[in-house]
This record gives C-alpha cells, structure tokens and sequence, in this order.
C-alpha cells in the first residue's frame, strides 16, 4: 500500500487548504463555519459544499499539524416561507398556514415527536454527520443573537444605518434601500411574524426595536435579540463574532456584485474582518428522468437518514470529493450501484490491485479515496459488488445463509470480522435499495420450473446439465461462468445465447445478473433441480 503524502499532491481540497494558510495567515488555529436554513428536510444535497467539502479541507490543514474548529450556525430566526410542501407535513394544512411568517424555532413540529420545526428536520440529519468523517459544534442563530459580541455589531450597524445604506446600495441600483430603511426585522409582539414588520425606531441603549406589523397592524416595541438583521449584515456579523478564518458558499453567492462581495465591501467600511470563502455548486435529484435542484423548503432530496438506510458514508463522500466542486452532480438513487463500483474501483487503485490510466490520475484517485474514508485500513479490505449484494437480499435474509452464499461464490476468502461484517452491511442496504429504488432489472424472482413459452436447443439444455453437476460439486461462481463461456464455444454455439438461455431457465428473463456467481448463489438442491429438469 502507497500512502499519499501531502506534499506529492496537488488535489483541489490541498490546494484549498493552502489559499486559506496564504489568505489568513500560517496561523496554528483555524476556525471554520457553514451556515444551514432549516426550512425544511435536510437533504444529502446539504452534505455537499457546507459540510463534506469543509469537513476534508479541516482533514487536510490537520495533516499539517493544524488545529481546526468546524462551526456549524443553523438559521432558526428565518422566517416560515408556508410553501405547500412545508405545509403538507401537518395534519391540517390549512390551519398550519396561522404559522407563517413565524421565525423558524418558533414553528411547532408538524408530526409532534419534538419541541419544534427545527429539531424535528434537524433530527434527520445532525446525529448522523459523524458517520460521514463531520464533526461541528452547532449553533443556531437564536442563541447567537443572545450573544454579548451580537448586540454590539446590532447596535453599531443600527447606530451607522444611513453608512449601511450607502454601502448596499452600490449593489442595488435597481432597487436601492430607502433613507428611512432600517436593517433589521423586529418581531411582532401580537402576531409573531417576523416578516410584516417594518422597523421605526432604535433604542440602542434598551436593546429594543419599535416597529409596525403589517400583518395584524400592531404598533409596538421587541428586544433585539427577538429579531434579525438584514441578510447581509447577519453574514457579516457571523463572520465576525465567531471569528471565522473560512466558509463555503453556494454559486448564486458567488456571482460578481453578489450577496458575499456586498458583505466583503461592508466589513471593509466598518474595519471588520472577513474569511476566506470557496463557492461550490448544487445536487441535483435525478427522478423520472428530471433533475431538480435538491432544496429543504421544496422538499426535494434525500435525507441524510434516509441515504444511510441504502448507502454507506464513504460512498456519498467519494462521489462528492471525485467531483470538482463548482461541477452540478445529478443524483439518481437508482444509480446507486454506479457510485460504488467507482468506490471499489478507487480502492483498488489505492491498495495498488489496479492501474490508473496516467500517474497524475492515480495520484488523484487515491487522494479522493483517502480523504473518504474516515480511517484508512493497513490491508485492502475485502469487498462485495453492490449489485451481487442486491441479488443476494432477494435470495435470502437469513444471515447464516447470506454469509455461505459469500463463501461459496467467492466473494469473500477466509474474511476478517470487518470485512464479514461489511460485506453483510451492504447486503442490508443493497435490499433496502431494492424495495425503494431499484431499477426493473435488478429485482429477480427464481423459477420453480422452467417457463413453457421458453423454448431452449438441446445443446445448451446439454450444457446446464452439465453445469448442474458443477454446482453440486461445489464450484465457484467464476469456475461457472468460465465452464459456461468455454462449453458453448466448443459446442459451436455463441456465448451470448448459451448465457441468455441461462437466465430464461432461472429467472424467465434474457439478462440479469453475472450468471455464474448468480448460478453458484442460489440454494444448490433448488437450481440443479432447474437446470436437469
């Protein structure tokens, strides 16, 4: 095995960590965030640019002997949009509409399992950012405007607000700020909308914001640490009072005069500080052949629960870290078994079991699958094709029989407990994946006889008698796919059509499954009983 060194490459994620050294300073401690809107279902869309891709830049800085802490800040003060597909989580829709406008911590969880809207969507995806290498300390912006260090930028923003003004609208041509504008959305006292309200009046010295709802009409006075500042200036604060050295953007943050330049240009008016940034592209999910944007508020995406309940975590990360970042990724979950033949075919590569097409994607490959996985194995575990995983969930669940059915196919050699224990884990998910997802032609069901509308020559019949006694001898999945290729050519008679004839005899179907491992997988008494008869 050939560990990469730092120094021998030049991947994307190294090259990243060296720009933040060259940007903030070759200091010893870093300090990363991310931010994340919880308006909804947390997707695997989300994992990518805010939590992945940081994630491994925090691994690469560490292999320099740095030290790194990855923030995590979740906007609860937001408001609630009340899109249909937020709303069709309730029992009754149309009295759940009463919630919008409310901030975010404030919506009651729509299936009443937890105290609010954020904690039930964040259930789904905080608990398991571990399995995929992520640790963050969270923060939610609630806590953060109750924050010391929060109500000074408040009230020095609120304090220079025409200097505030100016600055934005050099961003704003089209539609500038008003003179009267005042950054910040108080919340409503009466009704608890924080998006009717329109700021009149600032007591910095009471930490209070009058304002008039535009909702209920209410006239009233709200602390500050009730409501929020303008976008902008709450980036910009988050910055600052978590003292941020680094955070990823999303492309539509990106573009020149955009939300971060705007930010960039106000921190530098007010003598603040700002990090360095990195802009990333979004997930599309692939469905019925269209892909969307995968977006909490929409409900469109995959939970991180849910993906684990079909996909391991070094697989969604390969798939993200071998894909350049500012690149759209279209995810289609019945394309899962693709993502982990790349997987497997990186790790060969890595533990050096094949070749890369030139040394400057070998070292690439390598560097990807390195910075995957949460620990690197000294041995090159063993590992079992997810589509051969699949075909043996629908063969059996027993645990005992799934283990023999590796055994006897080949699969595993004398395995240790981790790569058994693997190998039994994607059987698992390879079979979730199969009642959810999976395409027509990976769901087989054997024939108890051979279908009557199939008509088969005798000298293929000839050969699968033949292929019978290979199975009760006990032979190896490879050893009848080889017996099969090598039987029909002396026979005269094309491989193609002896294995077609293979799969009508088992499954009534022209293709499935590589058939000798699939042959030497099933119940030995059941498929001699087919192929003699």
């Amino acid at each position: 095995m050939v560990m990469i060194k730092m120094t021998e490459t030049n991947h994307w994620i190294d090259t990243q960590a060296e720009k933040i050294i060259s940007e903030r300073g070759n200091k010893q401690r870093y300090v990363f965030n991310s931010g994340m809107s919880i308006s909804g279902r947390m997707h695997v869309g989300n994992l990518r640019g805010e939590l992945v891709i940081p994630s491994r830049i925090e691994k690469a800085l560490k292999e320099k002997g740095k030290e790194v802490e990855f923030k995590g800040v979740y906007y609860t003060q937001d408001r609630f949009k009340g899109k249909d597909e937020q709303l069709q989580d309730f029992k009754n829709k149309e009295e759940a509409r009463k919630y919008i406008g409310w901030r975010l911590i404030d919506v009651p969880d729509p299936k009443g399992c937890h105290k609010n809207w954020v904690e039930h969507y964040n259930s789904e995806n905080d608990p398991y950012l571990k399995e995929f290498g992520i640790n963050i300390n969270p923060i939610t912006t609630t806590e953060f405007y109750k924050m010391k260090e929060t109500k000074e930028l408040v009230k020095l923003f609120l304090g220079e607000k025409e200097k505030v003004r100016q600055v934005l609208n050099k961003f704003r041509e089209r539609k500038p700020y008003p003179k009267d504008w005042i950054p910040f959305d108080p919340l409503c006292e009466k009704c608890n909308r924080i998006d009717k309200t329109k700021a009149t009046k600032v007591n910095l010295e009471e930490n209070t914001v009058q304002y008039e709802c535009r909702a209920c009409g209410d006239k009233g006075s709200s602390r500050i640490e009730k409501g929020k500042l303008a976008w902008r200036l709450e980036w910009a604060s988050l910055w600052n009072v978590l003292e941020v050295d680094f955070e990823p953007y999303g492309k539509d943050h990106a573009t020149p005069g955009g939300s971060r330049d705007s930010c960039i240009a106000l921190c530098k008016e007010f003598n603040l500080d700002y990090p360095a940034g990195f802009a990333y592209n979004w997930v599309y999910l692939k469905k019925d052949g269209k892909p969307k944007v995968m977006t909490s508020s929409g409900n469109i995406g995959i939970t991180t629960q849910r993906y684990l309940e079909i996909g391991n975590p070094e697989i969604l990360n390969y798939l993200y870290l071998s894909t350049k970042p500012m690149k759209e990724i279209y995810f289609d979950p019945k394309e899962i078994p693709i993502h982990y033949r790349h997987f497997d075919s990186a790790e060969k590569v890595y533990y050096e079991e094949k070749e890369a097409k030139t040394e400057k994607r070998e070292e690439n490959i390598k560097r990807n699958y390195e910075l995957a996985v949460n620990k690197v194995q000294n041995k090159q575990p063993q590992r079992v094709p997810y589509d051969f995983c699949a075909t043996i969930a629908q063969i059996t669940k027993n645990e005992e029989k799934r283990k023999n059915i590796l055994m006897r196919t080949g699969h595993l050699e004398n395995p240790s407990k981790r790569d058994l224990e693997n190998a039994l884990k994607r059987i698992e998910l390879a079979g979730n994946w199969v009642e959810n997802y999976a395409p027509q032609e990976y769901i087989y069901e054997v024939l108890e006889e051979r279908p009557e509308n199939i008509e088969i020559d005798q000298e293929v019949l000839k050969i699968y008698r033949e292929v019978a006694d290979l199975v009760e001898k006990g032979s190896n999945g490879q050893e009848i796919q080889q017996f099969i290729y090598e039987r029909s050519k002396e026979e005269g008679i094309s491989p193609g059509k002896a294995f077609k004839a293979g799969y009508n005899l088992i499954i009534g179907r022209n293709r499935g499954p590589r058939l000798g491992p699939f042959i030497a997988s099933l119940d030995p008494e059941q498929v001699t009983k087919i192929l003699k008869n």
